[in-house]
């Protein structure tokens, strides 16, 4: 199989008995996209209906590999009319009991579905619209991999080349291993963050996301990849949600100036300040870091 393989399809699935759902998810049959099988599951939890979308992983080893997965679902009235609104796919990824790959929509409000004639004899219609990306580490492309790479006894095949070309700890490593060597490991860091750091060096790259940058930025460090510490700090500046609090202690662990000077700009007042150093955890911040935070205090008065 080529990685990684970008596929898309649908799923149209009639819930019934909807109004006896609980929090207990209740699964559709499986739909063949791609090759692949996935399936989508309901449940009524407290803030409303939960659809969740599901690729069931039978011919993948557990641990190395990773979906990406962008789509949209929609519901269907008596009359046949789909919703208004179509909610996004969000970028979330998890392991469900170690057996399926969930990716969730957002609640949908359960006296909408009820008001607003989605449910007709006790059932609804929900569809499913998603284009995928799986990206697979755990089988060898003939012509393209040509060392496994393990981490925490978790096997990746990989690119020495590639690996040597963004990674300075990986170059460094390479140029000491006999290179009839197949198979070498990688302490430091953990398979989450390995199979998301494999997936941004692919043709189709996973983006930096709310989700995975702070594995991302790990693994950048531990590795020394300066185009992801780059990419890493940039999302960090210009898109990330991630509170301040947190944007600051990353922009000093890892060195990000750019950052750090972004951060410190949003001090707009001495109060602003004050507020900052009586958040919980300052107290354990290095020295130089109090300082500095300390010196935008100075500043207001």
């Amino acid at each position: 199989m080529d990685c990684p393989l970008a596929k898309r399809g649908e799923m149209r699935w009639k819930v019934d008995n909807i109004l006896d759902l609980g929090l207990e998810i209740k699964f559709s049959d499986n739909y063949d996209i791609g090759g692949f099988k996935w399936k989508m599951g309901v449940y009524r939890g407290p803030d409303g209906l939960a659809i969740t979308t599901y690729i069931v992983p039978d011919n993948l080893k557990n641990g190395s590999w990773l979906c990406k997965v962008r789509g949209f679902r929609k519901m269907f009235k008596q009359d046949g009319s789909s919703d208004h609104y179509i909610r996004p796919i969000l970028p979330r990824h998890c392991f469900y009991e170690s057996i399926l790959y969930c990716f969730f929509t957002p609640f949908n409000d359960w006296n909408t579905i009820i008001t607003d004639g989605f449910i007709k004899d006790g059932s609804i219609i929900i569809e499913v619209e998603l284009d995928f990306v799986l990206y697979d580490f755990g089988a060898p492309i003939k012509g393209i991999t040509n060392i496994i790479t393990c981490v925490n006894g978790t096997e990746f095949h990989c690119n020495r080349e590639l690996l040597s070309i963004h990674s300075e700890y990986c170059l460094e490593h390479f140029q000491k291993l006999d290179k009839k060597q197949q198979k070498w490991i990688i302490p430091y860091v953990g398979v989450h963050q390995f199979r998301h750091f494999l997936a941004t060096l692919s043709p189709i790259p996973l983006e930096v996301l709310e989700e995975n940058v702070v594995d991302l930025m790990n693994v950048a460090g531990k590795l020394r990849v300066p185009s992801l510490h780059y990419k890493c700090e940039h999302f960090l500046i210009n898109s990330s949600k991630m509170e301040l609090f947190k944007k600051v202690e990353y922009a000093f662990k890892y060195k990000y100036e750019a950052l750090m000077k972004k951060n410190m700009n949003e001090f707009k007042s001495a109060a602003d300040v004050k507020k900052f150093t009586e958040s919980e955890g300052f107290e354990d911040f290095d020295d130089s870091l109090k300082l500095r935070v300390f010196q935008e205090y100075a500043k207001f008065v």
